[in-house]
């Protein structure tokens, strides 16, 4: 009997569902947990907490790695969303759901997506905010914590907090109640941006600065061909 023939009659009467199910819940009760896990099995071990990282100790935030955050940092209504999905989705699809919303982040997003967080979280320790307000977080709550660094971060830096918090969110299933007022303390932020936070507009690149270049490469170098058709596609691009 081959060993395909053997395997399929040992499988014949197993759930392979429900074995699915219990092997998940085996690794890890949390499957939020488990989502978070590399998928090419590598264990990793969070380092110690910088000074400048403290937050109030809470279950619901346990310390893990940054771009983990975004799945193991909790509240009272994520775990209620959690709750009312595994009433409605077997265990197997729903790791596989938080595990694709996850993707659709690249490894330096969700990096910066669990700093802002921490910051935000930060923000909420150091104001005595509630974690059953902190989501979903009310518009009055967002516009105080953007408000908070005016004058000492850039536009990019409040963009960036924002869209990890709405991420972290939607990943909850909780609402997201930034509207016109968190609008407007995000133009009057871009306006009192420290002067130190915005580049100088540099001279535009012609076709004579072009010439230049090429005249002082040697294209039968490869390095010096690749330096030309990089800046060639680059100069072509902007002028699409």
């Amino acid at each position: 009997m081959s060993n395909q023939n053997s395997l399929t009659n040992i499988l014949k009467d197993v759930d392979l569902e429900s074995e699915s199910a219990a092997f998940y819940a085996r690794v890890d009760g949390d499957i939020r947990r488990t989502a978070s896990l590399p998928s090419d099995g590598r264990i990793r071990i969070p380092r110690k907490p910088k000074k400048d990282s403290h937050i109030v100790p809470s279950s619901l935030r346990p310390h893990v790695f940054a771009s983990d955050r975004l799945l193991m940092w909790t509240t009272p209504h994520s775990q209620n969303f959690q709750q009312s999905l595994g009433a409605e989705i077997p265990a197997v699809p729903l790791l596989k759901l938080f595990q694709t919303i996850l993707c659709s982040l690249n490894e330096n997003t969700c990096n910066n997506y669990g700093a802002s967080l921490l910051r935000f979280t930060q923000f909420c320790d150091a104001h005595h905010i509630p974690e059953t307000q902190c989501m979903p977080a009310s518009e009055n709550l967002l516009t105080a914590f953007a408000s908070a660094a005016v004058g000492s971060h850039s536009p990019s830096a409040l963009t960036n907090w924002l869209a990890s918090l709405q991420f972290w969110h939607v990943v909850n299933g909780a609402s997201w109640k930034g509207s016109d007022k968190l609008h407007h303390v995000q133009r009057g932020f871009a306006k009192l941006a420290p002067p130190d936070s915005k580049c100088a507009k540099r001279p535009p690149v012609t076709i004579e600065a072009m010439t230049a270049l090429k005249d002082g490469l040697d294209l039968s170098n490869s390095f010096d061909t690749a330096i030309w058709v990089i800046t060639s596609i680059a100069f072509w691009c902007c002028c699409r």
